[in-house]
């Protein structure tokens, strides 16, 4: 009985046209790109991608910094779009990379390449420390709170915000759940892919 199942799915698969391969793999691509336009959409919502867009303007609308200044100047931005390498690898770097179908199990499948740890710190350096990532450290927290003077200067990188020497407060950066969420809920999302 095996071997007639075997047999007969060995038939049916090499009876299967091309255009239904074309068919369930332009389904399987149609639903993935409605995966990634969500994780697209929910990382332009994110209160840290949303006040990182405001620039100096923002308020601190992901309490990380306890509402105090915010975050472009916190982390010393200085005019540049700091967000631009990090949407370009999401946009870019989220694709199917590979289609197969397996004759002997009826099935069909794509492959997926997700940016990965080193891409996204190699995507969000930060301006006064090459080698480390501020995406990174929105997650895990950034040392410097406590000599963080929110205020319009010409002596700071972003115009609005400098360290100080001694300590001003006592809070803590409080980081927050940013890219590792949102590329698990895409992760989760492309389980469901049918």
């Amino acid at each position: 009985m095996i071997i007639n199942n075997l047999k007969l799915k060995r038939t049916l698969a090499q009876q299967v046209p091309s255009v239904i391969k074309r068919r369930i793999f332009n389904d399987l691509e149609k639903q993935f790109e409605q995966a990634k336009a969500k994780l697209l959409k929910d990382f332009e919502n994110h209160a840290v991608t949303r006040e990182l867009n405001e620039k100096n303007g923002a308020s601190n609308i992901s309490n990380t910094l306890g509402g105090e200044g915010n975050l472009y100047s916190f982390i010393g931005f200085s005019g540049e779009d700091a967000l631009s390498q990090l949407r370009d690898l999401l946009e870019n770097g989220i694709k199917i990379i590979s289609r197969r179908t397996d004759p002997g199990n009826l099935s069909f499948s794509i492959k997926i390449s997700i940016p990965n740890e080193n891409s996204i710190s190699a995507a969000t350096p930060m301006p006064w420390a090459p080698g480390m990532s501020w995406a990174e450290g929105i997650e895990k927290g950034i040392s410097g709170l406590g000599n963080y003077l929110n205020k319009k200067t010409s002596s700071s990188r972003s115009g609005s915000g400098i360290q100080i020497d001694f300590n001003i407060r006592n809070q803590t950066f409080s980081g927050v759940p940013y890219l590792t969420k949102i590329l698990e809920d895409f992760i989760r999302e492309l389980g469901k892919l049918k």
